[in-house]
């Protein structure tokens, strides 16, 4: 039930981005529940994802009196490096948070609920989530892929959000407030980590407290330097291990790092870390006690 959640949840997401397409990138469409301000689409959307969250049992949405601002934090919320806890957590105001506690339940952290069900439910349903939409966005750019340089993506986007931020996005604390997982002295925004001081555009449209946006914004810049770092690889390693490694040296540390985990430096410690994720793929661990 919940990788059909999940699945169902990221179709319902990408479709409709895929109709609001206005550039040669993929849309950052997503749902609202202001039916004062949306269309008939929005609507549509809104009430299959509804449906959705409760078919698969997701709570009564929280409302958060709090607001946040780029270079804040409130109601500041600590965490463990663990999957959905990563600190710190940031309240958002309520006008941007009541749609996405509707619309994103079932991708969101409960501390009320912390201990094995959880972390099992939550790793689930956000790594089908992640997958998915991986895939498909790879897909739509190489439709002729081969399933070893899709497979290679995959493991690429699920190691780049697990080194980034453990997979977290939404959190509730003890308290219910609905947060936001900021990162990098509040710089670094969401799941994907998408700083302020680079992408200031696209953090004051708001876009980057919604997955779904957010998602599209980043796996832009991840795919555009993996091509990159297939053109131009580093000490001639085409692999794509290797080309998978200089993309995420050059997401994680500007184009210019690119071959960063060749070379070391201070920063390459960011790189270890990715790599012990993208070999040990320690998701796994979870997965398989899940389905046992």
């Amino acid at each position: 039930m919940r990788a059909f959640c999940a699945s169902t949840l990221y179709l319902i997401l990408y479709k409709k981005a895929e109709l609001e397409i206005n550039t040669p990138s993929l849309a950052y469409g997503y749902c609202s529940s202001n039916w004062l301000e949306v269309g008939m689409l929005n609507k549509v959307c809104f009430i299959l994802m509804t449906a959705i969250m409760m078919a698969c049992g997701s709570s009564e949405a929280k409302k958060s009196s709090s607001s946040t601002s780029g270079s804040g934090c409130d109601s500041k919320l600590k965490g463990n490096w663990k999957f959905g806890q990563a600190p710190y957590g940031c309240a958002v105001s309520a006008s941007i948070s009541q749609p996405l506690e509707a619309q994103y339940s079932e991708l969101t952290y409960r501390d009320s609920q912390k201990g094995k069900t959880e972390d099992q439910r939550f790793v689930l349903t956000m790594h089908d989530f992640i997958v998915e939409y991986a895939k498909d966005y790879f897909k739509r750019r190489e439709p002729s892929a081969s399933e070893t340089n899709i497979n290679s993506w995959v493991r690429l986007v699920l190691a780049t959000a697990h080194q980034e931020s453990y997979w977290t996005q939404y959190r509730y604390g003890n308290d219910n407030v609905f947060r936001m997982f900021k990162g990098d002295g509040n710089h670094g925004h969401g799941m994907m980590q998408i700083d302020d001081r680079s992408h200031k555009k696209f953090i004051e449209s708001n876009k980057v407290y919604d997955i779904n946006p957010h998602m599209v914004y980043a796996l832009d810049m991840l795919y555009d330097l993996r091509k990159k770092s297939i053109k131009k690889p580093c000490s001639g390693k085409t692999d794509f291990d290797s080309v998978n490694r200089s993309a995420y040296s050059a997401y994680n540390g500007g184009p210019g790092s690119r071959c960063r985990w060749l070379k070391g430096g201070k920063w390459a410690r960011n790189d270890q870390g990715f790599l012990e994720k993208y070999n040990g793929k320690t998701w796994e661990k979870t997965l398989v006690t899940t389905s046992n």
